[in-house]
């Protein structure tokens, strides 16, 4: 049985330009894609059309949709990692839904969720889970929302932005993984762990 594997990062680089206004600072965001490439089983992490480039301030929500697209040939199972940059303990951005008068962080941890379709945080990953399709990424499909907005921390200080702006890291990182669906998503992602980093086909 042919067994392919992938794991890719993707990261979103934040390129911030800070201008003082009466002691706000304004962040500019601009998002660049970078994958690696499979053929039979692999999935790209996608942005909605219109939703790259913003400028807003600390509070506010800005609408930045990421989703994951099977373009493989194969249905497979995916989870993702989310890496926030920080600056002095604190997310430099919380992602979640809604925009600024009604933005709500998301944590993946809502055991109550009633929808069909949704992204589960165990352990460091996030899962992505279908009722419908047993878990399953469907080959040509695209999964719910990773998250709908991106919100600068109104807890940062000016000068922990400008900090930030200084700083080497200002990505949020979204890293990737994906296994075909030949098995329960259990016993799929079993065999994954199990796999050597070499055979995972990172990066």
């Amino acid at each position: 049985m042919r067994k392919k594997l992938i794991n890719m990062v993707v990261a979103f680089a934040v390129v911030v330009l800070l201008i003082s206004v009466s002691g706000a600072a304004l962040a500019y965001f601009q998002f660049d894609e970078s994958i690696g490439m499979r053929e039979l089983v692999n999935v790209k992490i996608c942005s909605y059309e219109n939703e790259e480039t913003s400028v807003i301030t600390a509070g506010e929500a800005h609408k930045s949709g990421k989703y994951v697209k099977n373009i493989g040939q194969k249905d497979c199972y995916v989870r993702v990692k989310i890496i926030i940059p920080e600056i002095n303990g604190k997310q430099v951005f919380e992602i979640g839904k809604g925009d600024s008068d009604n933005f709500k962080q998301i944590s993946y941890e809502d055991k109550n969720i009633t929808a069909k379709e949704y992204w589960e945080k165990r352990d460091d990953w996030i899962y992505y889970v279908n009722k419908s399709t047993g878990d399953k990424l469907k080959k040509r499909d695209i999964t719910s929302d990773i998250y709908e907005s991106i919100c600068l921390n109104p807890l940062l200080s000016k000068d922990e932005i400008l900090e930030f702006g200084r700083s080497a890291n200002t990505s949020i990182t979204i890293q990737a993984q994906c296994v075909e669906a030949n098995t329960s998503a259990d016993e799929a992602w079993e065999k994954f762990e199990s796999e050597s980093v070499s055979s995972k086909g990172e990066v």
